[in-house]
């Protein structure tokens, strides 16, 4: 049986029912702002340091062109798969300016060689070809320069033609006809230089525009000048 409910009781409920909830500390809240502000600073803080400790650790550009590109050093009792590398190389066919077909040690005649591989549509390619002629200029008497187009297309060959006549470049062209230069060497980037010694060997195989000063160095360390 439910027992009656003093009238007493009814109105303290009500009164504790309708009662306001008690309001925030706005002390805590001001608490909590100060706490959010100081995590907040010191999170940008530490990104802050960690993104100059990253630009620090990245070389630049003006670092790489201080000094020579990497060559390779082997001695003079290589191995004789290396000779057979050396040979292979020297062995390789391309195709002069004008047509005629030759190997990298037909041009080579006993001296080093910077073979180029570019083509006309690459930006990079076209961007060091200026560079390519000072070098061609300063080295051309003790370091043979092959200008390998890629003749990736049969327009490719009369682009390449056109492109070095309006310049008026006078370092030597060739044609990798027949790929073989790419295929030996593994190119599978555009510009990519490769630098031989006068025997053959592979000196350096570095894909990217190169920048003078860094060339410079290498063909004077190649070259005693």
């Amino acid at each position: 049986m439910i027992e009656p409910v003093e009238q007493d009781e009814l109105q303290n409920a009500e009164s504790r029912e309708d009662a306001p909830s008690a309001a925030p500390d706005p002390k805590g809240q001001k608490k909590s702002a100060i706490i959010a502000v100081v995590v907040l600073v010191v999170v940008v803080a530490l990104a802050l340091v960690a993104y100059g400790a990253l630009r620090t650790s990245q070389p630049t550009a003006s670092s790489e062109s201080a000094s020579q590109y990497a060559v390779s050093e082997k001695s003079s009792n290589a191995s004789t798969a290396d000779d057979a590398d050396a040979q292979r190389a020297l062995a390789l066919e391309v195709v002069t300016f004008d047509g005629q077909d030759t190997t990298l040690g037909q041009v080579s005649d006993g001296k080093p060689i910077v073979v180029n591989m570019w083509a006309t549509w690459c930006p990079y390619c076209v961007a060091e070809m200026q560079d390519y002629q000072a070098l061609y200029d300063k080295y051309g008497d003790d370091v043979r320069f092959v200008m390998l187009n890629a003749c990736d297309s049969s327009r490719e060959v009369s682009l390449a033609r056109e492109y070095i006549a309006e310049n008026g470049f006078t370092f030597p062209v060739y044609y990798d006809a027949d790929h073989q230069v790419m295929s030996e060497f593994g190119v599978r980037a555009y510009p990519t230089t490769i630098i031989l010694s006068d025997t053959g060997r592979v000196l350096m195989n570095r894909p990217g525009q190169i920048t003078y000063d860094s060339m410079d160095a290498t063909l004077a360390s190649l070259t005693g000048k």
